[in-house]
């Protein structure tokens, strides 16, 4: 399985060899409300921005990417195929938002 963080400039970084304890570690210990603050201030400059987030893509081609907000709430996008030769996809997206 691989992970990737993705920034809200695009960028992004890949992380092989991964753990459910190290996907927890990144998950807690990426600043989120540093990344949506910086998407904001961009957005508002008229820069494309994206959702920053931590993505986990699994070797059958199923790939699961959340986007915290750093407030609590976050979005959860996960893609897989519906077909035996992987080529359609299926998605789902949601917003959880903590009260």
């Amino acid at each position: 399985m691989k992970l990737w963080i993705q920034r809200h400039d695009f960028s992004s970084e890949e992380i092989d060899g991964i753990t459910v304890e190290s996907v927890l570690e990144r998950l807690r210990n990426t600043d989120w409300q540093a990344e949506s603050r910086l998407a904001a201030e961009k957005a508002a400059e008229g820069v494309e921005v994206c959702p920053a987030g931590l993505g986990l893509v699994h070797p059958s081609g199923s790939i699961l990417h959340l986007c915290p907000d750093g407030s609590g709430g976050m979005m959860l996008h996960y893609q897989y195929p519906i077909t035996p030769d992987g080529q359609l996809r299926h998605s789902v997206i949601y917003s959880i938002v903590s009260e």
